[in-house]
């Protein structure tokens, strides 16, 4: 494709041209049965799925073969004969491995080395245990396209108390939205979808009895659902509700741009003479965990600087310790009392006010009621994490320069 518009940007092609080899290099026609659409992942953000039934093994391995050599990759679902497809795929080339999931009845082809994008996380569901094929059907599915899944199986309503603890883990993952899978009458993602803030999918399965035994009864007790934030695909549609969660996941990193949206932030860059290349690794490390709590509850990505704080604490350290040794410290008992002297809070602090972390911490709403960003407490542990996010963006050299010129006139 690429090709084909250096060819046109140089003039060697027309644009009629160009549009008829574009829609050539966009479809792969395997002798007379099938067209494959290679560019679809491109175009839609979902690849194309391979669905087994009505196919002859042949076909199926033959377009699998097709797909992954080309674009990597291929998925599978609704086998029925996986042993056959794998022979014929084997047999073809010696360059894809086959993973098949029994219980999804997927199979996904890929070139050896192959790793799939995680881009943003999910949770998956399932009623009863009779319902995790479906579920597995969802997970495998919404991983090829790219979303971390949490999943958490056997918590349906006829134990409703199961639920509680899991869920509470899914949702503290920040998952963009949540599949539920359930059979018999259906109700579990009318629960979840009543008790969380991010959008829950619902996937009725063909588990049950007599009239509802096809699934019936459970789509229609989803459709009819009072719970708002509810969608429902069709029954047995793993396939549906992954895809639909990975559009969602493909959103939310488009909306999560690597930029820095705290002002005072390069304030700060000026205050230390070090302009970070990452900006969002200083925007961590000026955010305290109260304020990144209450934007995941507003289903927002946030990371707070507890683990930078923990990473500046070891890189202090180290750079007190060696600049005590070289401003002549002979013992460990001196070096450890001197360097104990310039880590205290106070220190710390005002070294924090000096650079004007004060005005750039982001803090939760009862923290800003406090002044949070004045106590001592608040800016020696943010400057800490100032230091980790120095560390971490522009190396061990970085930091250990500018903490040098930080503690010169004290050490």
């Amino acid at each position: 494709m690429e090709e084909i518009l250096r060819r046109f940007g140089r003039g060697e092609i027309g644009i009629e041209e160009a549009s008829k080899e574009l829609k050539l290099e966009s479809i792969r026609k395997i002798r007379d049965f099938a067209r494959i659409d290679i560019n679809r992942s491109y175009r839609t953000g979902i690849p194309e799925i391979i669905f087994a039934e009505g196919k002859s093994n042949n076909e199926v391995a033959d377009i699998a073969i097709a797909v992954a050599s080309e674009k990597g990759f291929a998925l599978i679902s609704r086998v029925r004969e996986a042993e056959m497809i794998k022979k014929r795929v084997v047999a073809e080339t010696k360059e894809l491995d086959v993973d098949y999931n029994a219980i999804s009845s997927t199979i996904v082809v890929k070139k050896r080395g192959y790793e799939f994008e995680r881009r943003v996380k999910i949770g998956l569901i399932a009623a009863g245990t009779a319902d995790i094929p479906v579920a597995e059907e969802a997970r495998v599915v919404a991983e090829v396209c790219g979303c971390e899944v949490i999943k958490t199986y056997d918590v349906g309503i006829a134990g409703i108390h199961r639920l509680a603890s899991p869920l509470e883990a899914i949702v503290n993952e920040d998952v963009v939205a949540i599949i539920v899978v359930a059979g018999m009458e259906g109700a579990l993602p009318s629960v979840v979808a009543s008790l969380v803030n991010v959008p829950v999918i619902g996937v009725p399965t063909s588990v049950g009895y007599g009239l509802g035994g096809k699934g019936i009864a459970a789509l229609l007790s989803m459709l009819q659902s009072c719970s708002p934030g509810l969608a429902v695909v069709n029954i047995d549609n793993g396939v549906g509700a992954a895809t639909i969660a990975a559009k969602m996941c493909v959103r939310r990193k488009e909306e999560s741009p690597n930029i820095i949206k705290n002002e005072g932030c390069m304030t700060i860059e000026e205050n230390i003479g070090y302009s970070f290349v990452d900006k969002s690794i200083l925007n961590r490390a000026l955010t305290r965990k109260a304020y990144a709590l209450e934007q995941r509850q507003r289903n927002q990505a946030c990371e707070d600087q507890e683990i930078f704080r923990t990473l500046g604490d070891a890189v202090l350290k180290a750079v007190l310790v060696d600049l005590l040794i070289k401003s002549g410290c002979k013992t460990r008992d001196e070096i450890t009392r001197k360097k104990i002297e310039l880590e205290r809070e106070e220190s710390l602090a005002k070294i924090g006010r000096e650079l004007g972390i004060g005005e750039s911490i982001m803090l939760g709403v009862g923290e800003k009621k406090q002044r949070a960003n004045e106590e001592p407490y608040v800016l020696a542990e943010t400057f800490e994490a100032v230091i980790g996010a120095i560390y971490l963006d522009g190396g061990y050299d970085t930091a250990e320069k500018i903490i040098t010129i930080l503690f010169k006139t004290k050490s």
